[in-house]
């Protein structure tokens, strides 16, 4: 595990919007009062890596967007002030490729406010655990983001992404992603506050939508995308392909 969740990866990604998958969290089995959730965190969608040059395997990353650090985010009729801005990533036992099948409940987005350092875990690339365990372990992690993460600062947002490397034994299974913000409230507390929604997605239901748009940069990262990823699943994954398809096929790309 420790393997898959590593630094933030430098390579050129190419984008894909997600808009749907969109999970709401009404029916979290945490108590409501222990969560600040707010709909200025969110996620803006997901990119894939699909420059071969690099040594990362297997990569992709969410993009993210919340308040600039040092604003002020109102919940429930109380100020709090963004410190920090994170992305969690839950890895779901489900392989099947239908999110139908998730086994892990949507409470699973939800961190220790505890920091790793904390609890003696060192020199990891995530700051935070889960605050449920599967089966005594660890499926959660919360990472933050660093300098170079940061894409886009615009109109008091920041717009900003965290990747995972070395995916390749992680391709079928489902994630949930969600965004959150490390934030002090007006007591000095330090608090962490989530977006409203979580996505459910996986590596394979990004490359395929990637690949069906001709949204690779190039031709060869369209056949990247078929050749290490699309062709290699199981050829009763809804994500299979047993066919190439013509890089730009679809004509405009959107």
């Amino acid at each position: 595990m420790n393997k898959v969740f590593c630094k933030v990866s430098t390579v050129l990604l190419v984008i894909i919007i997600m808009a749907g998958n969109i999970i709401g969290l009404n029916f979290n089995t945490v108590k409501a009062d222990t969560v600040l959730t707010s709909p200025l965190i969110s996620i803006v969608g997901y990119q894939i890596k699909t420059n071969v040059a690099t040594n990362d395997g297997i990569s992709f990353r969410t993009v993210c967007k919340a308040p600039d650090k040092g604003s002020i985010i109102a919940v429930d009729g109380k100020n709090y002030t963004v410190v920090d801005l994170g992305t969690i990533y839950v890895k779901d036992p489900n392989r099947s490729g239908k999110h139908s099948n998730n086994v892990l409940s949507k409470s699973y987005t939800l961190l220790d406010s505890v920091p790793c350092t904390e609890y003696g875990i060192e020199d990891q690339a995530f700051k935070y655990i889960g605050k449920s365990m599967y089966k005594n372990t660890y499926l959660t992690f919360g990472y933050i983001a660093t300098e170079n993460g940061i894409i886009e600062k615009k109109d008091g947002y920041t717009s900003y992404v965290r990747t995972l490397t070395n995916m390749d034994s992680f391709v079928l299974n489902s994630l949930l992603v969600r965004a959150f913000v490390e934030a002090v409230d007006e007591e000095g507390n330090n608090v962490i506050i989530y977006g409203e929604s979580a996505s459910k997605t996986s590596v394979a239901h990004i490359a395929s939508e990637t690949y069906k748009k001709s949204a690779a940069p190039n031709k060869e990262g369209h056949e990247y995308l078929y050749d290490s990823i699309l062709h290699t699943l199981p050829t009763s994954h809804p994500y299979y392909m047993g066919e190439p398809l013509e890089y730009g096929w679809a004509g405009v790309i959107s």
